[in-house]
């Protein structure tokens, strides 16, 4: 069995999004310094039940908010999903330093995504 380790928001201006999580919920929001603009969100303490997560930029593929299961295996979790009626909106791609992620859609069109932790992904 595997946990979701991590949500997205996507959000059509997430710089404002940003702020507006900082002011009414109190989240700690920054900027990511990798490739793409991405701002991490601390949601608590480490030692505190719960995830933490990020937001983006949405478009046409990504939207509302995606849950992310760590998985040892991108590719084989991805052919399961397909053989189980879903599909990949997103193919594997590599976040610098964290692991390989996938989004996908379930048989009903919910979206979600699989990661794969490995830091000497690039």
């Amino acid at each position: 069995m595997y946990r979701v380790v991590h949500f997205g928001i996507a959000a059509k201006e997430p710089d404002q999004a940003a702020a507006f999580y900082q002011e009414v919920i109190g989240w700690n929001v920054v900027k990511w310094e990798g490739p793409e603009k991405y701002w991490l969100v601390e949601t608590g303490a480490e030692e505190q039940p719960g995830i933490s997560g990020g937001i983006f930029r949405s478009n046409d593929i990504l939207s509302g908010t995606v849950n992310t299961v760590d998985v040892p295996d991108v590719d084989y979790y991805s052919e399961k999903i397909i053989a189980s009626g879903g599909e990949i909106a997103v193919e594997k791609y590599a976040i610098p330093g964290v692991g390989y992620t996938a989004n996908s859609r379930n048989f009903n069109g919910t979206l979600f995504g699989v990661q794969q932790e490995d830091p000497q992904a690039a």
